[in-house]
């Protein structure tokens, strides 16, 4: 648990408090000071999640593809069938564990959310705008006959 420095100073406001403390009373600071933390995580976990939430495509493609680079993916030029297999690794990845019994081995949204990086990264290095793609395909979609004709 990282120790948030403006957690203990709301708990411990009055500095002369510390000096005086008996045993029970450590107790009690020490929830305190652990409630504060908690709570201070659960804002700045809150805090990240919307922003995360309101990036845009492009935004998430940049980003995605940032790490990468940072991570060593990109040390040399890769080819667009490896890059489009690993996107497809993901997907599989996904299957496998929606098939798993146990609930907990269950990691589907996590595996999507590689897939879906795997795709930003790729737009990115490649210059696809794909939030306009995205939109372009939606539009174009909207036009077309039920189940775009086909069976399934």
């Amino acid at each position: 648990m990282n120790i948030s420095v403006l957690a203990i100073v709301k708990v411990l406001s009055d500095r002369r408090r510390l000096v005086h403390l008996e045993w029970r009373e450590c107790r009690t600071v020490a929830r305190e000071i652990k409630n504060a933390i908690l709570e201070d995580n659960k804002k700045i976990e809150k805090y990240e999640h919307k922003r995360s939430t309101f990036m845009t495509i492009k935004e998430l493609c940049e980003l995605s593809h940032k790490i990468a680079k940072e991570k060593g993916f990109w040390d040399k030029e890769r080819n667009d069938g490896e890059l489009i297999a690993l996107m497809h690794s993901e997907l599989s990845e996904a299957l496998e564990g929606l098939r798993q019994i146990n609930r907990e081995k269950n990691n589907v949204g996590e595996e999507l959310a590689d897939c879906c990086i795997r795709i930003f990264d790729y737009c990115a290095a490649r210059n696809i705008d794909l939030e306009r793609e995205i939109i372009s395909k939606i539009n174009k979609n909207k036009k077309r006959p039920y189940k775009h004709g086909k069976e399934f």
